[in-house]
């Protein structure tokens, strides 16, 4: 059998998760940033902390929503600009549309 680390069985499940469209209209990833930290919750709502480069590939591995959107990116009032700078600049580098990502307050 084959060892798969938690950081892949996260990005498989939220891939699985993601698969249908969602019909709330909501994007099936949903990235936290918190001060300098970034969490990430699948379409199942199951959160945890990610890097810049699991976020990236959970986002590159999930299919967009009926509206195109793939993912969400949801600052909180602690988050900093710099991390927020990060996460775009990592967005745009992977390749990942703007279409396809919607930023929320």
């Amino acid at each position: 059998t084959t060892q798969t680390n938690p950081a892949e069985s996260t990005a498989l499940a939220s891939t699985e998760a993601s698969e249908k469209p969602r019909p709330d209209g909501t994007a099936p990833i949903t990235v936290r940033i918190d001060g300098h930290d970034f969490v990430l919750v699948d379409a199942a709502g199951k959160s945890q902390p990610a890097t810049l480069e699991e976020i990236v590939k959970a986002i590159q591995t999930a299919e967009p929503n009926e509206r195109g959107l793939r993912v969400r990116i949801a600052p909180t009032p602690e988050a900093r600009a710099k991390s927020e700078s990060d996460l775009k600049e990592a967005l745009r580098a992977a390749g990942i549309p703007e279409t396809e990502i919607v930023w929320s307050e």
